[in-house]
């Protein structure tokens, strides 16, 4: 009896007290990419917070939107965040290959873009919802709203 009281109080402790963290408070962040007016349809949005540790990726649609989120729902926490752009990752079959994987048709992304070092994006996430959206040109430098 007394083993059997001590299983159910443990239980009800861990039950009770999972969901006694505190709660990181988080912002919502979306947006949309464009290449020359039309949307990149496949690539990641990667934000990037060194101070909190903080590295999450956002898939893009394929009508080029992107939406982040966490385990804890969308958004991310609040901060500010260096922003950088990633083609997608190619599916490549396990063992040997008979020929590299094709990319497909895939945006290409200015080299700036690719690391948030050099991007020039950053993004700061608060209270409310954020868009982040970035037209991208063959023959200029990025334009976000």
């Amino acid at each position: 009896m007394y083993r059997i009281s001590i299983t159910v109080f443990v239980a009800f402790a861990v039950a009770v007290c999972g969901g006694c963290q505190p709660s990181v408070q988080q912002g919502e962040i979306s947006g949309r990419i464009t290449l020359n007016g039309e949307p990149v349809s496949q690539g990641y949005v990667i934000f990037r917070n060194h101070k909190q540790g903080v590295h999450m990726m956002a898939e893009i649609g394929k009508d080029g939107t992107y939406r982040a989120s966490t385990a804890d729902g969308y958004g991310l926490p609040h901060g500010d965040y260096e922003v950088s752009l990633s083609p997608p990752l190619l599916e490549v079959p396990f063992g040997p290959a008979d020929a590299p994987p094709d990319p497909g048709e895939v945006a290409e992304f200015p080299k700036k873009l690719l690391k948030a070092e050099t991007s020039g994006l950053v993004v700061t996430i608060s209270d409310g919802p954020r868009v982040l959206d970035v037209e991208l040109s063959d023959s200029e430098e990025p334009d976000t709203e």
